[in-house]
């Protein structure tokens, strides 16, 4: 599931949510935006060795278009947190 393009000369990697559907994950397109973006994490942090995060995670989140529910625990390692700014 892990790719590269070349932008203006520069490589990047992702990870891409069709080649986990190509995988075995054929809900991947009927999940919601937010199931996707907590799929993707899960699919990047299944590469780290350090990480708790596994392809059951994948499945179990490909799973809910069919159950609408898991008792499944998922870890999400957020890359960054935003959050909102009141003081001005």
């Amino acid at each position: 599931m892990k790719r590269t393009i070349k932008i203006n000369g520069k490589t990047y990697t992702y990870f891409s949510l069709k080649s986990a559907r190509e995988a075995g994950l054929d809900a991947v397109d009927e999940l919601p935006r937010t199931l996707k973006v907590l799929l993707e994490n899960v699919l990047r942090k299944t590469e780290d060795e350090m990480s708790s995060a596994s392809w059951q995670d994948a499945e179990a989140i490909n799973s809910w278009v069919e159950n609408k529910a898991s008792d499944h625990e998922i870890s999400f390692y957020p890359a960054r947190v935003l959050m909102q700014d009141f003081t001005g």
